[in-house]
């Protein structure tokens, strides 16, 4: 019999269960040959072993994987200090935040909201959304476009900086909104890897 063959497109920016799948559908078939436009001086991690066996951590997916965050960094590396600066404070405040929670951890309120702004309108990393407060209002809040931009620039941080910027935000949550109920989880997790567990205990009770 001939042999058949499959094109398969696939989405580069994803959730872990579409790459899940994805590499259960490769492990169907004999050779799977791929290919990807990428910088001239940027290599993927190659795997180590001739195994088919694509649930390694370095199979196609993982390789997949490693080269986009290989790309964000990049695409870090042509913003200005303080755009990187602001987005490594944004990872630590969550998926979706106000511009205040980073001017919190910056110690610097001045330029925060049109640096966000800025990001959003170009597309890079942020998108403008929105957060309802206690009160029933609803203040301008920006998100990461994919979990996956804020999941490198988390990495990115050091051990010391998490901590640091952990610790400033919970202070600042609880200075702005002391009596929220709301805010006690967010409150507790932020104390935690603030290092503060004392106080991270007394959001919890």
């Amino acid at each position: 019999a001939g042999a058949t063959v499959d094109f398969v497109a696939a989405v580069h920016v994803a959730d872990q269960s579409y790459y899940s799948d994805l590499n259960r559908r490769f492990r169907s078939y004999d050779s799977v040959l791929y290919e990807m436009v990428k910088p001239r001086d940027m290599n993927p991690v190659r795997p180590t072993t001739r195994s088919t066996d694509l649930t390694r951590p370095l199979g196609w997916v993982g390789m997949l994987q490693q080269f986009l965050k290989q790309m964000l960094e990049l695409q870090m590396n042509q913003l200005s200090d303080g755009e990187r600066r602001l987005l490594k404070c944004a990872s630590v405040a969550g998926p979706r935040f106000p511009a205040w929670a980073v001017a919190t951890m910056l110690n610097d309120a001045s330029d925060v909201e049109e640096g966000c702004t800025a990001l959003s309108e170009r597309h890079q990393f942020l998108k403008s959304s929105s957060v309802d407060l206690a009160s029933g209002a609803t203040t301008t809040a920006y998100e990461f476009r994919h979990s996956l931009y804020r999941d490198v620039l988390y990495r990115a941080l050091s051990p010391t900086l998490r901590v640091r910027y952990h610790k400033r935000l919970a202070k600042g949550l609880e200075a702005l909104r002391p009596a929220d109920p709301e805010l006690a989880a967010e409150l507790a997790l932020h104390f935690e890897e603030g290092h503060e567990y004392e106080r991270s205990i007394e959001y919890l009770r």
